[in-house]
């Protein structure tokens, strides 16, 4: 279970951050063919600047998930979108969203949004990176060759290895 559990974070650090360790000449967009874009680093994605960092006193948490939303729109992206933050932004997320009436966390706040479908941590994401990415085969999939399986082979009649493995990567348009 602990060896698919690091496939698995793996795969998630390649969604969330793509693999530009290929031979190739330009390994940060994919062109190459050597390189796998991820969300932070594709080409075609739209960015926006936090007003302030989210931990920081002062933070418009929910003006800044309002501004991300109003970007996508404006790009004709209507959901359903889910919201990536970093670790250290999910504690916070769970903090009373009024300090007078005490009714509502930051997170439920964001998921009144009727576009937003979740809102998750996603450990391989950098601190203070915040990523929405809407839901839909036209803009990210996932091309998978192999599901995350155990390869069993005897080295010797004494000696068996085990690997866990996938084949798998985004697509992200």
């Amino acid at each position: 279970a602990i060896a698919a559990r690091k496939v698995r974070d793996r795969l998630q650090a390649l969604v969330a951050n793509g693999y530009g360790m290929g031979p190739g000449t330009n390994p940060t967009n994919g062109t190459d063919g050597q390189s796998i874009p991820g969300l932070t680093n594709a080409p075609n994605r739209l960015t926006l600047t936090l007003g302030t960092d989210w931990d920081d006193s002062g933070a418009d948490i929910i003006g800044d998930t309002l501004r991300m939303l109003e970007t996508a729109y404006a790009n004709n992206l209507f959901g359903p979108f889910h919201v990536y933050v970093p670790k250290n932004y999910w504690a916070i997320l769970q903090q009373d969203y009024s300090t007078q009436k005490g009714e509502k966390t930051f997170l439920g706040r964001m998921l009144d949004f009727a576009d937003i479908a979740a809102v998750r941590p996603l450990d391989a994401l950098a601190n203070d990176n915040v990523v929405m990415v809407q839901m839909t085969e036209d803009v990210i999939d996932l091309s998978e060759a192999q599901a995350i399986t155990t390869v069993q082979w005897e080295k010797t009649p004494f000696v068996t290895n085990f690997r866990v493995m996938t084949v798998a990567g985004p697509h992200i348009k």
